[in-house]
């Protein structure tokens, strides 16, 4: 639970700053992530992300796609790395990537936050989805090589995600 709570505020910060009343940051009430994985290679220190996060709007549904490899700090890593601010083909749209590091092989949990900024307003939508510790799968390839491992993401590749606001 102190795990989300602090992702959920390192998330939020880097979403938007001011308030402004409710009827104007209320999200629509379906977002959906399709085809997502994570995953960290075999003797790689980078861990690559992709998948499509589509919002329901009032006119039409918008997607974006969004990816990117990110460095978890060392190849014996046992986690999927942090992303602070990760990129979509869409510039309004951006995500975050929570995943605390691990001493073993039982996977912490994660979460994955999308911010999403509004055309014309300075202030975004997030939304957020908590992925459990067994979803995330660590294989020690090689007990004489802690750098020979792979790390990925192994639970449903599209889901909801809640939005706040």
């Amino acid at each position: 639970m102190k795990s989300t709570l602090v992702a959920t505020a390192a998330f939020a910060s880097l979403g938007a700053s001011a308030s402004i009343p409710r009827s104007e940051t209320t999200p629509s009430a379906y977002w959906g992530v399709t085809g997502f994985s994570a995953s960290k290679g075999h003797l790689s220190s980078y861990v690559a992300y992709s998948f499509n996060v589509t919002r329901d709007s009032t006119t039409t549904p918008v997607t974006a796609s969004c990816s990117g490899s990110y460095d978890a700090g060392s190849s014996s890593a046992t986690w999927l790395a942090s992303v602070t601010k990760g990129v979509c083909n869409d510039g309004a749209v951006s995500w975050g990537f929570m995943n605390a590091a691990n001493n073993g092989s039982a996977a912490n949990p994660a979460t994955l936050g999308v911010f999403w900024l509004l055309e014309g307003s300075l202030h975004a939508h997030h939304a957020f989805h908590e992925i459990p510790g067994d979803q995330i799968r660590i294989v020690l390839n090689n007990a004489q090589n802690p750098y020979d491992n792979d790390v990925y993401y192994v639970g449903p590749k599209d889901f909801d995600i809640i939005p706040l606001g």
